[in-house]
C-alpha cells in the first residue's frame, strides 16, 4: 500500500518514512482511535449509534496517509464515514475526534475502500505538491450502529476495533532511517442487557444466575403457600 502512496508522490517530493524530529519523547506521536475504550449498556443498546475517530498526533512535514481499518460486523453495523481531509474542508473537529481534519490542499485522494461484509477499510490520502501538515488532526469519523447485545446473564460483548496498517509519507530530504510510525487500537465493550427496575440497572453474572432463579422461585413458592394457608385459616 505504502508503495501507492510513494508512486503517486514520487514526481514531486524526495519521500521517506521518518518519525518527527518532530515529537518529543514526553509527546504521544502516531495513529489512535478515540475513544480508546467505548462503553455501551447495560441499558437496552441494539440499534444505537456511536462514533468513533481515528486521528493522528505530533506529526510534522507529513504530506500522506495509509490507513487499514477492522472492526466485527457480526457485532457492528457500518452506518457512515466521513473523510476528514484536506484540513481546509474541514478546518473544525467533529466529534469525538479533538481534531480538525489532515493534510493539506491540492489534495490526491487515492484509496477510499469500504466493505461493510467484512468489517475493512482502507483509506490513502495525499498532498499533491502543496505544504506539508504539521501537528494533530483527524483522518477519518466513523459511525455504526449496535448489531445485538448480550442478554441478562451472558458475558459482556468486546469488540476490537484494529488499525491493521498504518503508515506516513512525509517531505523531508535525507532524513535518517528510523522504525515504523506505531498505531494504537480502540475495543468497544457491550455490557449484558440488564432491565431497569425503579430507575436502576439490574444486572445479574451468568454464574450466579441459577441460584438467583432458585432463589427467587423459593421465596414465590413460600410465600404462595403461605396465602393459601392464611385463607384456609380465614375460610
Amino acid at each position: 500500500m505504502i508503495l501507492l502512496l510513494t508512486f503517486a508522490l514520487a514526481f514531486a517530493f524526495e519521500v521517506q518514512l521518518v518519525k518527527s524530529e518532530f515529537a518529543s519523547e514526553s509527546e504521544r506521536y502516531g495513529f489512535f482511535v478515540v475513544p480508546e475504550v467505548v462503553e455501551l449498556g447495560p441499558e437496552n443498546v441494539t440499534g444505537q449509534t456511536f462514533s468513533i475517530a481515528v486521528i493522528v498526533e505530533n506529526m510534522s512535514y507529513l504530506v500522506g496517509v495509509d490507513v487499514e481499518f477492522r472492526y466485527d460486523p457480526a457485532y457492528l453495523d457500518y452506518v457512515s464515514h466521513t473523510l476528514t481531509m484536506p484540513v481546509e474542508d474541514f478546518p473544525d473537529p467533529i466529534s469525538p475526534s479533538p481534531y480538525p481534519g489532515t493534510l493539506h490542499n491540492p489534495p490526491l485522494p487515492l484509496v477510499d475502500q469500504m466493505t461493510p461484509s467484512t468489517g475493512s477499510y482502507w483509506v490513502a490520502f495525499a498532498t499533491l505538491g502543496g505544504p506539508s501538515f504539521n501537528g494533530s488532526g483527524t483522518v477519518f469519523v466513523m459511525t455504526f450502529r449496535v448489531r445485538s447485545q448480550p442478554a441478562l446473564g451472558e458475558e459482556d460483548t468486546v469488540v476490537n476495533l484494529d488499525i491493521l496498517w498504518a503508515d506516513i509519507l512525509v517531505d523531508v530530504p535525507h532524513a535518517p532511517d528510523i522504525p515504523f510510525v506505531p498505531w494504537f487500537d480502540g475495543t468497544v465493550i457491550i455490557h449484558a442487557f440488564a432491565p431497569t427496575i425503579g430507575g436502576s440497572s439490574f444486572s445479574i453474572e451468568s454464574k450466579h444466575l441459577s441460584s438467583w432463579l432458585a432463589s427467587t422461585l423459593l421465596i414465590v413458592a413460600f410465600f404462595s403457600a403461605s396465602c393459601i394457608y392464611f385463607r384456609r385459616r380465614h375460610v
